[in-house]
């Protein structure tokens, strides 16, 4: 108990932080926020702190403290947070975009982290405390599977499925086995395809799906 407390605390701290940032100015806007909320207990901890693109000397500002939210917030983000459980595994990732363009040369607008993937959820914009326009984008987490060749520490394959049973049992030996792909990305690590790549490094395809 005391375990699942100190860690909705910690989620309503980080939460409260970033939402301090933002100030609606409208019904619509405070309605846009309460969707956004929402949303954010679903993020990885950690990247509430660091969702921007890079911090300015403004962002230290004492306006951006949680404890300037009004009460009807902090009450509201109490509750949110108290409906959520704290055990739960993330589903996004989340970058703040201070452009209205999505450009990837531009690390305003795409996170080093991000480039190649595709944005699942867009929220925005926010009129930040000090009149800027935020957008948040969310990144959907993939949990993939890796597959190995014998010998090699690094995944040679990385894509969304389950294994299967193999179709001849002979072939049920523990070195070989079947997979269902699930539509999303495959991933093969660049050095199979092209000897001169970066080592680690993957090239991406999207597949509607296959074994």
């Amino acid at each position: 108990m005391y375990r699942e407390t100190f860690m909705r605390a910690n989620v309503y701290d980080r939460l409260a932080a970033f939402s301090a940032r933002l100030h609606p100015r409208s019904p619509r806007e405070d309605e846009d926020l309460r969707q956004l909320e929402q949303l954010l207990v679903q993020v990885h901890g950690p990247d509430l702190a660091a969702a921007g693109p890079r911090e300015l000397s403004i962002d230290r500002a004492t306006w951006f403290a949680p404890e300037n939210l009004p009460p009807d917030r902090r009450e509201r983000l109490q509750r949110l947070v108290e409906s959520t459980d704290p055990r739960q595994l993330p589903r996004y990732r989340v970058f703040r975009r201070d452009t209205p363009a999505v450009t990837a040369p531009l690390d305003v607008s795409v996170p080093a982290w991000g480039r190649g993937a595709a944005v699942s959820r867009t929220a925005g914009p926010f009129t930040t405390a000090d009149g800027r326009q935020a957008w948040f984008d969310f990144y959907a987490l993939a949990r993939l599977i890796p597959v190995y060749f014998a010998g090699d520490e690094h995944p040679a394959f990385l894509f969304q499925g389950s294994r299967i049973r193999p179709e001849r049992p002979d072939l049920d030996t523990g070195r070989a086995a079947a997979y269902e792909i699930s539509a999303g990305s495959f991933w093969i690590r660049a050095h199979l395809l092209a000897p001169d790549a970066p080592p680690q490094t993957y090239i991406g395809l999207r597949v509607g799906g296959g074994r």
